[in-house]
């Protein structure tokens, strides 16, 4: 039986409509589709687990990952540890910074996309800067509610950070020569084309002597 199968789906049960009781009712689907949630999930992950899969993207059009599911997610992957997978590519999701939340949460993650996820402000980066200490490749891409990235200047481990299409204005020079960053898009930020040629400068200069 596939997981398809397996998944009770309250919109076409006919017996699911037979009670009178309607907040009753309610309750109980909201309850479920959580459960049903929750084992979907587990059983994705477990399924890449099996394969060697170290990615998990969404590739199908009836999931979103919002906040809720981002909280199923973060559950999932710590109560089955799969630490196998550490990146996560989830562009153009409607998340906010409480799904953020959830995400770093998951402490081995290594590289992580959230670009277009236009819910994200600088509270969601403060989180990231904060707690996903392991990340090597970050992007935050065309999220126009981001103005600053300071701290992610606590991500030693960075090595390619995204910040196109943002309001941030300013980098930390000094940071970037005593990162580990050797990539670090700003096209279309708020930071000036002075400030961009200088970072590009100090890239380059990095890169060479590597």
């Amino acid at each position: 039986m596939n997981i398809e199968e397996q998944i009770f789906h309250p919109e076409t049960d006919k017996n699911f409509f037979n009670s009178d009781r309607q907040n009753l009712q309610k309750s109980y689907s909201q309850d479920h589709e959580e459960l049903i949630d929750t084992a979907e999930m587990k059983s994705l992950l477990l399924g890449m687990k099996k394969n060697k899969q170290r990615c998990l993207a969404n590739f199908s059009e009836r999931m979103t990952f919002n906040d809720h599911q981002l909280k199923i997610l973060e559950k999932c992957m710590n109560d089955l540890d799969v630490q196998e997978i550490d990146l996560i590519d989830l562009p153009d999701e409607p998340m906010t910074d409480a799904g953020v939340s959830y995400l770093a949460q998951i402490p081995w993650l290594r590289e992580l996309n959230l670009g277009d996820c236009r819910g994200i402000t600088d509270k969601g980066v403060k989180v990231i800067g904060e707690k996903l200490k392991n990340l090597e490749s970050l992007s935050i891409c065309l999220n126009l509610r981001v103005t600053d990235i300071t701290p992610l200047q606590n991500l030693t481990n960075l090595k390619v950070l995204d910040i196109g299409r943002t309001r941030v204005k300013h980098v930390d020079f000094g940071w970037i020569k005593n990162s580990e960053l050797v990539s670090l898009d700003v096209r279309d930020s708020m930071i000036s084309e002075d400030d961009q040629m200088k970072i590009a400068e100090i890239l380059q200069k990095k890169n060479k002597c590597k």
